[in-house]
């Protein structure tokens, strides 16, 4: 298997204006609405991307090789990926109006990756030179489930940044006070 290179980012110009912002990871889901609104919460005026990891279709791509010819799965796979990429759009700028509805100088971003959403999410954190990376996870209780979420734990794993963890309720509605950060560095509000 051969690495691809990532789509251009058409906000990566966008992207340099905000070294310091929030990376808030949002891919529409509940508990993605309650991460972005307990961080505008608590970060409010402050600025934010809102990135979207979208997943790639080249493995796909090498299964079908046995049964299909070359172009025919190049063109397909270009039109699979256009049109998860659209959706991905589509999604990050729903959570950029969100947050900026909640007082956050907010922007849009989309990640191609064909490995790791946590990869992804950690790669532009770190162009981005972000203050934070924020995530949602399912609201289990306890502390050592907080971090149940797989793609929340591998970003916890491979990022020294200081990471907001939103917790929703099983019923998928946040509470006040059920965000929780994580990181070595402390953040002043």
């Amino acid at each position: 298997m051969r690495p691809t290179q990532p789509t251009p980012n058409p906000a990566a110009p966008l992207l340099g204006e905000r070294a310091g912002a929030a990376l808030i990871a949002y891919d529409g889901s509940v508990e993605a609405r309650a991460a972005l609104e307990q961080a505008a919460a608590l970060l409010a005026p402050g600025s934010a991307v809102v990135l979207t990891v979208w997943r790639g279709h080249a493995q796909v791509a090498a299964a079908a090789r046995a049964a299909l010819p070359d172009e025919i799965i190049r063109v397909a796979v270009a039109r699979m990926d256009a049109g998860v990429e659209s959706v991905a759009r589509a999604t990050a700028e729903e959570g950029a109006t969100r947050a900026r509805e909640l007082g956050l100088d907010a922007i849009a971003a989309t990640e191609r990756c064909d490995a790791a959403t946590a990869t992804a999410i950690v790669r532009v954190a770190d162009e981005l030179e972000a203050a934070a990376i924020v995530l949602g996870t399912h609201g289990i209780a306890g502390a050592r489930p907080l971090l149940a979420g797989s793609v929340t734990r591998a970003v916890a794993s491979r990022t020294t940044r200081p990471l907001l963890i939103a917790r929703t309720t099983p019923a998928g509605r946040h509470r006040a006070g059920e965000a929780h950060f994580l990181g070595r560095r402390s953040w002043s509000i």
